[in-house]
């Protein structure tokens, strides 16, 4: 027999009772906790979510302070991280101009330094669109020609022309990166699609080179 059978029957009820409310309050209080901490989690999902989309914006506006010399360099400075080579001349200095103008575009975004961050923020399509040795005709001509193409029709010899001319840049710059091919860049950058990437902040030590 159990022990609540030698107790008397309102002391068993009394247990009961107790056994009950302890239940129903802890169900009470997950019924609270459950959305608080749901509600919690999506709040920090979101603010992280913007501070990504901030520091892609800044990205973006940093490389504008650049030559397209300039952001060649700091592809290829990107590039040296991934397969562990030796940094240049040029891309320390790249690299190094690059940061100064993260932190311009911090302090007028009102937004905290990125100096003791692990590494430098780099938005790697809109580096590479940078990067691009394509004049206003020839990406006229590419946007007309893709668009030809979606629709249906086939791009004309000029057009035609001016995409064969992106693919080469585009596997130019794939290889400036550090990538193997042009499929593996989009295989990690979709064409199109922003992807931050981050430059390691010891590339800027001249013990680097």
């Amino acid at each position: 027999m159990g022990k609540d059978a030698h107790l008397p029957r309102s002391r068993r009820s009394g247990r009961r009772e107790q056994l009950k409310w302890v239940i129903v309050t802890a169900k009470s209080r997950n019924r609270t906790t459950m959305p608080n901490l749901r509600r919690r989690i999506e709040a920090l999902e979101k603010s992280r979510s913007e501070q990504r989309e901030a520091l892609r914006t800044i990205s973006e506006k940093a490389l504008h302070w650049l030559l397209p010399h300039d952001v060649e360099c700091l592809i290829s400075a990107y590039g040296a991280s991934r397969v562990g080579r030796p940094i240049t001349e040029c891309e320390l200095a790249a690299t190094r101009a690059y940061a100064e103008a993260l932190e311009r575009q911090c302090r007028w975004a009102g937004l905290p330094s990125t100096l003791e961050s692990s590494g430098l923020p780099l938005d790697l399509y809109h580096a590479f669109v940078s990067a691009f040795r394509l004049c206003k005709e020839e990406t006229e001509l590419c946007l007309s020609g893709l668009s030809a193409a979606q629709q249906g029709g086939v791009p004309n010899e000029s057009e035609s022309a001016a995409i064969q001319a992106l693919n080469s840049e585009m596997e130019r710059v794939s290889r400036l990166a550090g990538f193997g091919s042009l499929a593996e860049c989009e295989a990690f950058c979709p064409n199109g699609t922003a992807r931050s990437v981050l430059i390691p902040r010891w590339l800027l030590s001249s013990d680097a080179r």
